[in-house]
């Protein structure tokens, strides 16, 4: 068909077609650009979400996370792949799910302390400290039992002070403890006393404690071995004897650090005292030897003489004066009759002879004295 005959009706029914044809294009084509465009808006707010997430990222910042999780999750698949920080929005959800455990592992670190607490747990107490330390301000915030925390640990420091006191009180004795500090060293002792174990091995001076209480303890013995010295009178009487040698017995046992405590001038006392004590044994035993002599000689008794004689004779001049002159006497005269013999009397002879030989033998250590003695015995039946 010739163009040129097409008429002018056509043409313009042409025309409008074309223009028809080409808007429906236009709009086909323009339909997804425009979707395209509210998927970037709504993936933008979630980007914007996300970056404007603190850093470094705490537990405060928990709901903001969510809320860009919430968004997140409202778009939909094509608007997701838009997101090009959805990563960092995964690393801050693990950040405070981490961060949650870390709360989580400090509650039940605190929860095993025990109750009542003592020193045992003081090592799990510092610990549960130490951890709480290392969490942020907003992590603490929610560690909601930390108030048992602080309580163990104002409970370890009383258990503590109450020993360190005990430290002080020991450490408070003066270099020299006499008497005059036994309250003092008394109270330490009833202290130390009221601790437990845990609390005892934290008085580092103890050893101070001990050895002031032996000071004390000497004291007390030295008090009471003066107080029994100066008791005495002031002159020997034979009647405290036991008394005195007890006394000086006591008194060698002393420690030296409890000797020097005694006042040196009632050691002085003693000593003469003791020594008047000696005096009057040793004389009293030469007494009671004298006192048993027999009225008159015989070949029986000749050794009993000679015997009290010895021990006389042996005593010193001070003790010899304490022997009663009458017994001394009475010696003198046994004495004497074995050295007179009686001629008109054989057997007078033979006492003095016996005599005579019973001395010796008294001094050789009475060798051969009873073949001897039976043999004058045999000699005196036969007269």
């Amino acid at each position: 068909m010739n163009v040129k005959r097409i008429s002018p009706l056509l043409k313009l029914l042409l025309l409008l077609l074309l223009v028809l044809s080409a808007t429906v294009y236009v709009q086909i084509q323009a339909a997804p650009l425009l979707d395209s465009a509210q998927d970037i808006e709504s993936a933008d707010i979630v980007i914007a979400l996300v970056n404007s997430l603190e850093s470094p990222l705490t537990l405060d910042a928990e709901f903001d996370v969510q809320a860009a999780r919430d968004a997140y999750d409202a778009l939909t698949a094509a608007q997701k792949e838009l997101v090009s920080n959805y990563a960092l929005l995964l690393e801050a959800e693990d950040s405070i799910f981490r961060q949650y455990g870390r709360v989580h592992d400090m509650f039940i670190m605190i929860d095993t302390i025990t109750c009542p607490v003592s020193l045992i747990d003081k090592d799990d107490v510092i610990a549960a400290r130490e951890r709480y330390e290392l969490l942020d301000e907003a992590q603490k915030a929610r560690v909601t039992n930390y108030s048992t925390l602080v309580d163990a640990e104002v409970m370890i420091f009383n258990l503590e002070k109450v020993a360190f006191d005990v430290v002080d009180l020991i450490n408070a004795f003066p270099a020299m403890v006499t008497m005059a500090q036994m309250p003092q060293v008394q109270a330490a002792r009833v202290a130390y006393t009221r601790l437990n174990n845990r609390q005892k091995a934290l008085v580092s001076n103890y050893n101070k404690l001990v050895e002031a209480e032996a000071k004390i303890v000497d004291c007390l013995i030295a008090l009471d071995m003066t107080n029994r010295i100066d008791d005495l009178p002031n002159e020997f009487v034979s009647g405290n004897y036991q008394v005195i040698v007890s006394i000086n017995q006591d008194l060698s046992n002393l420690t030296p650090a409890q000797y020097e405590k005694v006042d040196t001038g009632l050691l002085a006392k003693l000593s003469v005292q003791y020594a008047a004590a000696l005096n009057y044994e040793a004389a009293n035993s030469v007494i009671e030897l004298l006192a048993s002599l027999p009225e008159s000689v015989s070949t029986t008794n000749i050794q009993q003489v000679q015997v009290a004689r010895t021990a006389y004779n042996a005593l010193t001049t001070q003790q010899a004066q304490l022997v009663p002159s009458e017994l001394v006497n009475r010696l003198a005269q046994l004495e004497l009759s074995l050295n007179t013999p009686n001629n008109d009397s054989p057997s007078s002879l033979w006492v003095w002879v016996a005599s005579g030989v019973t001395s010796v033998l008294a001094v050789t250590g009475y060798i051969f004295r009873q073949p001897l003695t039976l043999a004058f015995k045999k000699v005196f039946k036969k007269q």
